[in-house]
């Protein structure tokens, strides 16, 4: 029988036939070994305060992104910079940009996955919330997305479908939650 730290047998039941049991027997028991914590925290010094202001998304051609989103979901342009490497859209306080894949490559001289290349969606969403979710998801389709997911019901209340954007990126459209 297999225990981490323990020096003496322990008592539990065989590893395979309780795991929990094992675990909190082993924490208990090194709790009990363990020295005491000094008793002032060390001092940490005050960040200010951060709110999150922008996120950016790494695409073949930023006017086409900007395009698919304007026509889809009726997002308006807010920015495009003259060397068509960098825009943005209006979206409420945080900030939705584009960055052309040259430009990722200027700021991650090791590289960086292309959305646009990748078979599977990556592991990162966007979610665009609307109360119509029927009708921005068919939109999406009618502009050049690819249906990841149907709009459904979540046991929660709110309506949420996920589409592929022609430039990769994971569009989740939702509901406000509690509508």
């Amino acid at each position: 029988m297999l225990h981490l730290a323990a020096k003496a047998p322990c008592r539990c039941p065989p590893l395979s036939s309780n795991v929990r049991q094992h675990k909190q027997h082993f924490f208990a028991r090194a709790a009990l070994k363990a020295k005491p914590r000094a008793t002032h925290a060390p001092k940490i010094e005050r960040i200010s305060k951060m709110k999150l202001g922008y996120t950016i998304i790494y695409v073949p051609s930023v006017a086409s992104s900007l395009q698919f989103f304007g026509q889809a979901f009726g997002l308006e342009q807010k920015f495009l910079h003259e060397s068509g490497d960098y825009g943005e859209l209006k979206t409420g306080e945080t900030t939705l940009a584009f960055a052309s894949h040259a430009l990722g490559a200027m700021n991650f001289p090791q590289g960086h996955v292309h959305a646009s290349d990748s078979k599977q969606p990556l592991g990162m969403e966007i979610a665009l919330v609307t109360e119509d979710v029927h009708h921005a998801h068919r939109s999406a389709l009618d502009h050049g997305a690819a249906e990841l997911s149907a709009p459904a019901t979540k046991p929660w209340g709110q309506t949420v479908s996920y589409v592929r954007a022609p430039d990769g990126t994971l569009v989740e459209l939702c509901t406000p939650i509690g509508a």
